[in-house]
């Protein structure tokens, strides 16, 4: 098994910025533990979220024994980590830095969504946003959603870190798609922002659950969206307001958008957008039908084995 070294509160550089490897057959003996970076910006990194597993259970493409891991750090930095029989074991490289730190609050709490194209390429889908401060507001915060491309896939490298500059900016409405020389693309999200749940993929969209704060009294809930995009080249499709209190990520099953709602009682959230519904604390709904966006990724089939 393998799992992130945990939550440090953003404070504590003594432990969380790790990832440990455990043999569960021998009482949990650690295997390896992976040491990871921590960028200056007054943020203790951590890695709090799930990391995600690619197999060759979970796709065709990968052609070795074991898994290579992916994870998004409280800093928006994503890790790819070798765990096949291909390469050096336990190799880690830093794919990606989103530059998260204190002062834009672009922190990272939530497992990376991945997907594989009919090309080959294995892309990678996460929101940010400060979970531990959601009624934070600030004219610093920018906070994004990343889609990122391996173009290593299923093979491992170790790669120089691409920055922001290395993707495409898709937040406008004419914006243009990324290129085969971009390694994915992001989205601005607006002033005090955040994404509340791990991003869902269904039917060529990705489904981002995102939160505003109350801006006349922050101890009142604020504002609350479900944002759907291409996953290819990241363009909003549909966003449709659900009221008040924070979303959790989204789920799709049988055709039907599961969400939870939380911070206000079910009946004071507000009425749902038209053709959405409210039981309790969950808000059922259809997603769009959305043809292809540009983009070449199509998404095979995944398992995840907990």
């Amino acid at each position: 098994a393998a799992f992130g070294a945990g939550f440090n509160a953003g404070i504590n550089p003594n432990y969380g910025s790790a990832v440990y490897v455990v043999d569960l057959e021998n009482e949990g003996k650690v295997l390896n533990r992976i040491d990871l970076t921590d960028n200056s910006g007054g943020l203790a990194n951590s890695l709090p979220s799930q990391l995600t597993a690619v197999t060759a259970d979970t796709t065709s493409v990968a052609d070795y024994s074991g898994a290579m891991l992916y994870g998004a750090d409280l800093e928006s930095k994503v890790w790819k980590i070798n765990l096949t029989n291909d390469g050096s074991l336990y190799s880690a490289t830093n794919l990606f830095d989103g530059q998260g730190d204190d002062n834009n609050g672009r922190s990272n709490f939530f497992a990376v969504t991945p997907s594989i194209g009919t090309d080959g390429k294995l892309w990678l889908y996460f929101g940010t946003g400060d979970q531990q401060k959601l009624q934070h507001m600030s004219g610093t915060i920018q906070n994004r959603i990343f889609g990122l491309k391996d173009n290593n896939f299923p093979k491992y490298k170790s790669v120089s870190t691409a920055l922001i500059g290395k993707m495409k900016n898709t937040s406008g409405k004419g914006s243009i798609c990324p290129t085969d020389a971009d390694i994915g693309w992001y989205i601005n999200l607006a002033a005090n922002e955040k994404v509340t749940g791990k991003i869902a993929i269904h039917n060529e969209s990705l489904f981002v659950s995102r939160y505003t704060p109350n801006k006349t009294n922050i101890c009142n809930p604020g504002t609350n969206l479900l944002s759907e995009h291409g996953y290819g080249c990241g363009k909003a499709e549909k966003e449709t307001k659900l009221g008040t209190g924070i979303l959790t990520g989204a789920v799709v099953y049988k055709g039907q958008i599961y969400i939870g709602i939380s911070g206000v009682p079910s009946s004071s959230s507000g009425t749902p957008a038209a053709g959405f519904t409210q039981h309790g604390n969950i808000i059922i709904g259809k997603p769009s039908k959305s043809s292809s966006t540009g983009g070449s990724v199509t998404q095979e089939s995944w398992r995840e084995l907990f």
